[in-house]
């Protein structure tokens, strides 16, 4: 890995990933026992061209639903340095078909899988939590999945592939 106290930067350019995220619910054994994982959104995560600027990176993509559906995400984070990971703070806003007007906030962190020259580092996933701030235009109080607005989540990327 990059050496302790080296920023590094996550590659993620012009790169297609996998979103999926799950809804959290306690078991009938619950705390004792295990959480229950019910899916919530699946989609591709498209990335475009990513920007460094010392400790910090910008990059911006596409949650694609489906064809015509699709949720437009500005990441602003900071690098990760040595062995710990970058963060992923990221909005989400929907633009297009049954998605327009529905915004989502993303949190995270970045793993990386291996360093690589140039102090950046291949994506081996991402994990953080979703929470849905606003539903669509057509039902602004009830997110694209049919929860409230309010309902967060468990999230995981990585790459496709």
């Amino acid at each position: 890995m990059s050496e302790a106290n080296e920023s590094w930067f996550p590659l993620f350019e012009f790169k297609t990933f996998l979103y999926r995220s799950f809804l959290v619910a306690p078991s009938e054994t619950f705390p004792a026992g295990p959480v229950i994982l019910t899916d919530w959104m699946k989609a591709e995560f498209i990335c475009e061209q990513a920007t460094r600027e010392g400790d910090l990176y910008q990059v911006n993509a596409r949650l694609v639903l489906r064809p015509g559906s699709e949720v437009l995400v500005d990441v602003r984070s900071r690098n990760g340095i040595g062995d710990r990971p970058a963060t992923f703070e990221a909005t989400g806003h929907g633009m297009t078909g049954d998605t327009a007007g529905a915004v989502y906030r993303f949190s995270g962190l970045v793993h990386p899988a291996l360093p690589t020259a140039f102090d950046s580092a291949v994506i081996d996933c991402i994990r953080g939590a979703v929470t849905s701030v606003q539903g669509p235009a057509s039902t602004p109080l009830v997110e694209l999945g049919g929860c409230p607005v309010g309902t967060a989540g468990a999230f995981v990327i990585v790459p496709s592939g």
